[in-house]
This record gives structure tokens, sequence and C-alpha cells, in this order.
């Protein structure tokens, strides 16, 4: 069964590198260059930000569901630039542990518009807990794609400063909470 399970997994991740790369039309409740520069600020060394998503997608086994988590540490900042040490981690609802892990460091720019995140390609270490084959296609493709943008229009402040992220209308919402840098509890709660 856990075969099985892995095998479904591995089939809806082979094509994934960097989901939340999707561009987004613009929304009406999007975020303003304002609140991204006061999010920034708010944000100090030490802070985690969590993200969640799930989605169903076709596999060779059928459809499966595949949960994201995304950890980011802010490492550093300055005025428009932070970098933050992430581990994206996906599994199956119900999974104890997880099925694949990618971890790296990424600097991400803001500008008027949007944020340009780009990956240190040297910090790329991809854990695939039954297929060293998934860990070498999975970096291979983050190596292909180290720089991605996303517009302040995917994102929406749902109770600042925890946010939501809409990559396509037809993609699923991302939702994320930032964690104290102490206690690692979390503020408010994901939906």
């Amino acid at each position: 069964m856990i075969v099985d399970s892995y095998t479904s997994l591995n089939s809806a991740l082979r094509g994934i590198f960097f989901p939340i790369l999707l561009f987004a039309a613009f929304s009406a409740y999007s975020a303003t260059y304002e609140d991204i520069q006061r999010f920034n600020s708010s944000l100090k060394p030490g802070n985690k930000i969590e993200c969640k998503v799930s989605w169903e997608s076709n596999s060779d086994a059928g459809r499966v569901t595949v949960e994201r988590t995304t950890r980011s540490k802010l490492v550093s900042r300055s005025e428009n630039s932070r970098v933050f040490a992430t581990d994206e981690i996906f599994s199956q609802p119900g999974d104890k542990t997880p099925n694949l892990i990618i971890q790296y460091r990424v600097t991400a720019t803001t500008d008027e518009t949007g944020e340009t995140r780009r990956i240190d390609a040297s910090t790329i270490n991809v854990i695939a807990l039954s297929s060293p084959e998934l860990a070498d296609i999975v970096a291979n493709q983050f190596k292909r794609t180290l720089t991605a943008y996303q517009a302040n229009s995917m994102i929406t402040f749902t109770n600042f400063p925890d946010f939501s992220i809409q990559g396509a209308p037809d993609w699923p919402v991302t939702y994320c909470v930032v964690l104290n840098s102490g206690d690692g509890k979390v503020k408010h709660t994901i939906p």
C-alpha cells in the first residue's frame, strides 16, 4: 500500500518544479505595493512563514491528492530584498512521512508590481525517501527554473500579516501564516 501511494505521488510530482510561479489575473482584492512594503518591513530575521495548498492530480494510478507545505525562515533582509531558507514538503493526506522534500535558499526582491525570486542553485537539496530517481528529476527541474516572478495581484492579506496566494483562476488558493520567531506557534489558523 505504501508503494502504491508513493508510485501515485511520484507520478503526480514529476511535472512539478515551482508551482507557485503561476501568473494570475488581476483581483479586486489584491495587495498594493504599499501593503507589500508594510508586510516586508514587519518581517524580522528568524520569522517563519508557512504556506499550505492541496490539489488533485492525475497519476499512473488515477487521481491523487497532493499536499504541499512550504516553510520559509527569513535569514536576512534589506530594504527591498529578503533571503529565505525554504523547505517544500509534498505528501498525500494521512501520510505520516513526506514523499518529497525540496530545500533551498531563495532571494526575494520586491518592486512596485511584484516579487522576483532567485533560487541559489548551490543550495538545492531534494529528498525523495523512496526514489533517488525522483530526487534527481526534481533537482534538475529546479536548476532549470531558478528565477520566478510573482505579481502583487496574486496576494491577498486575509488577516495581516497572514495572506493567500491565488496563482490562476483554476489553481487552488495557497494559505500562508507568519509564525512567531521565538516559540514557533502559529498566530492565526490556516483555513
